[in-house]
């Protein structure tokens, strides 16, 4: 059976919070359009929709991520972002998830 990837994104990030509670999932106000809207009854406050502000979410990634050992996955609909910004936070093992 075939799963979109979408419903596959949101199926992982359960199971990892189901392993870890330190797994956050950062939105852009899409989680409509990627089948994410569960994951906040679900993650809690380990849910953040940030809204229609990319930068922000990635400064609130890296704030989370200084305050401790975090898994963090960003979900972002477009590149509006500085892609060389958000490969150097991925490098820095800030991130462990980009969907673009």
């Amino acid at each position: 059976m075939t799963i979109e990837m979408r419903k596959q994104y949101a199926n992982t990030i359960l199971e990892l919070f189901a392993k870890d509670d330190n797994v956050y999932a950062l939105e852009a106000d899409l989680s409509g359009a990627m089948a994410t809207s569960g994951l906040k009854d679900v993650l809690k406050s380990n849910y953040i929709n940030c809204g229609i502000m990319e930068a922000s979410m990635v400064s609130i990634a890296a704030g989370i991520n200084l305050a401790g050992e975090f898994r963090l996955f960003i979900h972002l609909d477009n590149l509006l972002l500085d892609v060389h910004l958000i490969k150097y936070l991925y490098h820095l093992h800030m991130l462990n998830y980009i969907a673009f």
